[in-house]
């Protein structure tokens, strides 16, 4: 059903913390030193890191909240097991973290810490309902956009309605940007810029230095103008409508 990996004995918590900030771009550690914003989200264009962003910032914040639960989103069932759960076992086991992962009936995986063990719930937004009831420290959501934005909005609610254990609370979410959907309502439109309870940092695909050489030079052949913005630099643009009136001249 599942496999073990080490245990918590001898286990220096600052000291796996500052080697997995060492690996991290400013963008990156910005997001996972932040434990101050209530909400909290990563706008980043294609392969600037924001995988391995929310990796670091789970394991962060399961040090925080040692002995209490969190959970991690994905948009739907498959893709916890296609994205999330291959890149997070390669994450613990890269930087040595002793864990359990189970499988059946629903994955998750409890990492053994010092001061208690952090089970850490994998679920996707499609079945949201299923968190209800749940007293969770911490939720992390990953490509948030890429949900229908009737389920994101109704599920938003209920998931900050679930933050009501641990030390650090928080709910800290990572996508590319899809238009005006609701990573825009949340962080970008005028009224979200009021609010001081959330924080959004943005990261562009170039900020990654480990990418291939030659994949900003291909989306950029393959994208338009409006799209690099979107998908290479994590900025918030119209993607529905005004594909050719913005580059439109009569003459």
């Amino acid at each position: 059903i599942g496999h073990v990996l080490g245990d918590a004995s001898g286990l220096d918590t600052d000291a796996l913390l500052a080697r997995i900030k060492a690996d991290l771009h400013p963008g990156q550690l910005a997001f996972v030193d932040d434990e101050d914003s209530q909400i909290l989200a990563i706008s980043a264009g294609y392969g600037a890191g924001k995988t391995r962003s929310l990796a670091a910032k789970v394991v962060s914040l399961a040090i925080a909240n040692q002995g209490y639960v969190g959970c991690v989103m994905e948009p739907t069932g498959p893709l916890i097991r296609d994205i999330w759960l291959n890149d997070f076992d390669d994450f613990l086991e890269a930087y040595e973290i002793p864990h359990t992962f189970r499988a059946s009936p629903l994955p998750e995986y409890v990492l053994h810490l010092p001061n208690g063990d952090t089970k850490i719930l994998c679920r996707s937004f499609e079945n949201y309902q299923r968190i209800i009831g749940l007293n969770l420290a911490f939720c992390v959501a990953d490509e948030v956009d890429v949900v229908n934005y009737s389920i994101t909005s109704k599920a938003f609610p209920k998931i900050l309605g679930r933050l009501r254990s641990g030390v650090v609370r928080q709910f800290a979410a990572a996508s590319t940007p899809e238009g005006f959907k609701w990573l825009y309502n949340e962080f970008g439109s005028p009224d979200a810029l009021t609010r001081t309870d959330r924080k959004l940092i943005k990261m562009k695909t170039t900020d990654n230095p480990h990418l291939p050489d030659d994949f900003v030079e291909r989306l950029k052949a393959n994208y338009d103008p409006s799209l690099l913005k979107a998908y290479l630099d994590g900025e918030f643009v119209n993607l529905n409508t005004g594909q050719v009136y913005d580059r439109f001249d009569r003459e």
